[in-house]
């Protein structure tokens, strides 16, 4: 098809890799990067990238949704084949399918060169990821799994947070594009199934923030207190000068809940009691709280009222017969 920026061979510029080893047949001379997905997080990146200097083509099915990129100078091409000929290949698609599709339907594995990199960006699936790094490891072709945390308006201010997992050699690869487009870069381990993971459990505890505070929002207002009230205590409460969390997070994350204790079992049931009677006088639920207190209540049948009532990770752990180290 017709491209924008028409190029045919990757464009060549500043060294990407220290790491480099020159007489590694298997490494480029030179890494140039290609891009495919431009939605507005892709987007965003890639501006962040090509300010930075770095070589960038990307990839576009359609050239006129692209159009403000080409504008901008930013090189994209409908051919996926030239695509496949830079070293270092990003993606950041919106599912398991569209990654399966953009590298394997499309041919882009196929064409890429041994030796060369792919970089998925988005939240996939451990298992899409998993047999995704064992598709492109029998065409010799390195996988870095590097989703990130952040909204758009964080790419376009290069804040991402990026959590990557890959073969160590590939990574190094990566890092100075990880650094012109985000604020960090977490390095997961060697197997990019980890890195889907750490996505996954981000996304988790964001998924129940919404949820607590959803619930939150409902219980206060239909009790009285005003939206705007409740902004400024949560405000105030999730301010770097409010709660610490790093105690539950010790916690939670040991499972030693015997010493240093803080709130007991015996006071949380006390606590979620008030909640859940407040909740059932004005007619809101409040699933996480009837959760919580029936976990509370299974230590204290168990006889430990006097431990911190982060204990509650006890009660899961056993239900998922896991041992803490």
């Amino acid at each position: 098809g017709s491209e924008g920026g028409s190029i045919e061979e990757p464009m060549a510029a500043k060294h990407l890799n220290p790491f480099l080893d020159a007489s590694d047949p298997a490494s480029p001379a030179v890494d140039t990067v290609g891009f495919v997905g431009l939605g507005r997080m892709g987007a965003e990146i890639v501006r962040n990238m090509v300010k930075a200097g770095l070589p960038v083509t990307c990839f576009a099915r359609d050239l006129a949704r692209a159009q403000d990129l080409i504008a901008e100078g930013v090189r994209v091409t409908e051919d996926i084949s030239t695509l496949a000929k830079n070293s270092l290949i990003f993606s950041m698609v919106s599912d398991d399918k569209a990654l399966n599709n953009v590298l394997f339907e499309t041919g882009l594995a196929a064409s890429m060169a041994r030796g060369s990199v792919f970089i998925s960006m988005s939240f996939n699936s451990p298992v899409a990821i998993e047999a995704t790094a064992a598709q492109l490891a029998e065409l010799g072709i390195a996988f870095v799994h590097a989703p990130v945390f952040g909204r758009p308006d964080a790419a376009a201010a290069a804040r991402l947070l990026i959590c990557a997992a890959g073969d160590g050699a590939a990574v190094a690869r990566c890092m100075p594009a990880f650094e012109v487009i985000g604020r960090k870069t977490l390095l997961i381990g060697a197997d990019p199934k980890a890195a889907a993971i750490t996505k996954l459990v981000g996304n988790f505890l964001v998924a129940t923030i919404v949820e607590g505070f959803s619930e939150a929002s409902v219980l206060a207002q239909k009790s009285g207190m005003s939206g705007g009230a409740l902004r400024d205590l949560v405000q105030e409460l999730f301010s770097p000068n409010g709660l610490s969390f790093a105690g539950y997070i010790q916690r939670a994350t040991t499972g030693q809940v015997t010493e240093n204790v803080g709130a007991t079992v015996a006071v949380g049931l006390k606590d979620v009691g008030y909640m859940r009677a407040q909740a059932d006088a004005v007619s809101v639920p409040l699933p996480i709280a009837d959760i919580h207190h029936e976990h509370l209540r299974t230590l204290r049948a168990q006889g430990h009222a006097d431990w911190d009532w982060t204990a509650v990770v006890r009660v899961l752990a056993e239900q998922a017969n896991f041992q803490f180290e």
